[in-house]
């Protein structure tokens, strides 16, 4: 049936010009559907972030990012969400813009979310196959 995937569960760091603090915004501005201001205000959130709350959203972004990067459906279906949370961060954190409720909502779940998940300790699943 296939291998899971080595990254699950496991915290690791992006490459590149956001310094690791940024994936799916990374992700959705490499495929040109982020303008830079945003993308520069979400980098400066997510270095505002505890290390155990980006080490929850890693453990769940990067896998996902990387889908991404090799499915523009998926990105597609991802990209309003992203955008609606990126949005409101960057109201958050350069006041600029209206925000969005759905972006509330998403920082209201999502940040507490990925804290706990940051505490959680990190398994490494081995790799199978059937």
């Amino acid at each position: 049936m296939g291998q899971l995937p080595s990254t699950i569960g496991q915290t690791t760091t992006t490459t590149g010009e956001s310094g690791g603090w940024t994936v799916l915004c990374t992700q959705l501005h490499r495929q040109g559907l982020m303008d830079d201001e945003t993308y520069a205000a979400d980098q400066k959130f997510g270095k505002s972030l505890s290390q155990k709350t980006m080490a929850g959203y890693h453990s769940w972004s990067i896998p996902l990012a990387k889908t991404m990067s090799e499915s523009k459906l998926l990105t597609k279906i991802l990209a309003p969400v992203i955008l609606l949370w990126a949005k409101e961060m960057r109201r958050q954190v350069d006041g600029i813009g209206k925000g969005s409720l759905i972006g509330k909502v998403l920082m209201a779940i999502g940040v507490p979310l990925c804290a706990w998940l940051g505490k959680k300790p990190r398994r490494r699943i081995v790799r199978c196959s059937v």
